[in-house]
């Protein structure tokens, strides 16, 4: 699922600015797939609070570049799909 890729966007190399967009997109990919699992599927829940978790330290990873531009362009990508 896209959770583990994004760990390794978010990691980056010490210092690098990472891409708000990127991570937003990755965040409504992950909560696409989550969503798109059957309600009958045991794994749906436990999925999207995988996704939740991944939201918050998305954001997180944002807001500690303080950059306003990084910011804004996470923020663009929700609602998903717009």
């Amino acid at each position: 699922m896209v959770f583990g890729s994004l760990a390794l966007i978010m990691m980056g190399c010490g210092g690098e600015t990472l891409d708000g967009a990127e991570l937003g997109g990755a965040v409504c990919d992950c909560f696409t797939n989550a969503n798109a699992l059957p309600a009958s599927d045991t794994n749906r829940a436990a999925e999207q609070e995988k996704c939740k978790a991944l939201e918050a330290e998305s954001w997180k990873n944002v807001q500690e570049q303080n950059d306003l531009t990084q910011e804004s362009a996470y923020r663009d990508q929700f609602p998903c799909g717009m």
